[in-house]
């Protein structure tokens, strides 16, 4: 006898069960250093960026986005830290893309840079900016 999903049910167990699979003790979760946090909240917001170009295709605009629309359908893109675009080379802050294809690539292009540790100093000096705002003078 096959459930739904075609896998064979045995008989004296239920259909999901842990018998099969290698069971590990709980691992306490490390906290990220500043360095790792502002990667992680880098990353997420690249990734948020990829769906709203995903939804850009299908129609769907949002405000908060990343990149610009052009007159003859090409998009400028930038990559932004909080409101400050970061340098993707000397003296370049933007990228040009034809479809929004190619801004999602170049979007995933960005996670592999910020994976690397390649933002790491810019992202540190506008932290430092940020925060700066909010002390007490």
């Amino acid at each position: 006898m096959k459930q739904k999903d075609g896998l064979p049910i045995r008989k004296g167990r239920s259909p999901m069960s842990f018998t099969d699979m290698k069971l590990l003790a709980i691992q306490p979760r490390t906290d990220l250093d500043a360095v790792g946090k502002r990667r992680l909240r880098l990353t997420n917001q690249i990734q948020k960026q990829i769906a709203f170009l995903e939804n850009h295709a299908v129609g769907k605009k949002r405000r908060g986005a990343w990149y610009v629309q052009q007159a003859d359908g090409s998009f400028i893109l930038s990559v932004r830290y909080g409101k400050h675009d970061l340098e993707l080379a000397k003296g370049k802050y933007a990228i040009g893309c034809q479809t929004t294809a190619e801004c999602i690539s170049a979007l995933k292009q960005a996670l592999l840079v910020v994976s690397k540790g390649t933002f790491d100093d810019q992202l540190a000096k506008i932290s430092t900016q940020i925060r700066a705002r909010f002390k007490p003078k």
